[in-house]
């Protein structure tokens, strides 16, 4: 039993009343002069602290209206916590993390191209392979530090070990 059908108070009936299609939604925003997505919604904030760029943001967007927009068996009552919810679960698999940078996958290549949207420039491949090899060296040096334990590393570990368990 779904938690819709323990709500007091609203009926199957009424529940599908309030629930919208895409298209409606649209309409609606348009009708009031609202935007689909407003500058104070709660998703760009979520972003700007996940690392979503807004151009991934936008094209988020765009695909989300896509795949809803004409098919009336989806429905809502709120469209932009359903927005919400697939950004922060990348429903449709746009981004991804790499070198601590949020990148695009091949799906979120490929709807880059379907909406006409230009693809973020990536670093060349020898230039991000440098950074990689100088920032490994820089960790290494700064963890090159004397060790606690007193003699621990003295131990010359290829000579074997003793009959009595000894180095």
């Amino acid at each position: 039993m779904s938690l819709q059908s323990t709500l007091p108070g609203l009926t199957r009936h009424e529940r599908s009343r309030s629930e919208i299609t895409m298209a409606e939604f649209v309409d609606q925003c348009k009708a009031k002069g609202e935007l689909s997505v407003p500058a104070d919604d709660p998703i760009y904030l979520y972003a700007e602290r996940a690392g979503i760029p807004d151009q991934f943001l936008e094209l988020a967007w765009l695909e989300f209206r896509e795949r809803h927009i004409d098919n009336p068996a989806k429905k809502y009552r709120d469209w932009r916590a359903a927005f919400r919810n697939s950004v922060r679960d990348n429903w449709f698999r746009l981004w991804r993390y790499a070198d601590g940078q949020c990148v695009l996958t091949v799906q979120g290549e490929q709807a880059t191209r379907v909406h006409g949207k230009a693809v973020p420039a990536r670093p060349n491949r020898q230039e991000s392979l440098e950074a990689r090899n100088r920032a490994v060296a820089e960790r290494l040096v700064a963890s090159q530090r004397p060790s606690r334990h007193g003699g621990f590393d003295q131990i010359d570990y290829r000579d074997g070990v003793n009959e009595d368990g000894s180095f």
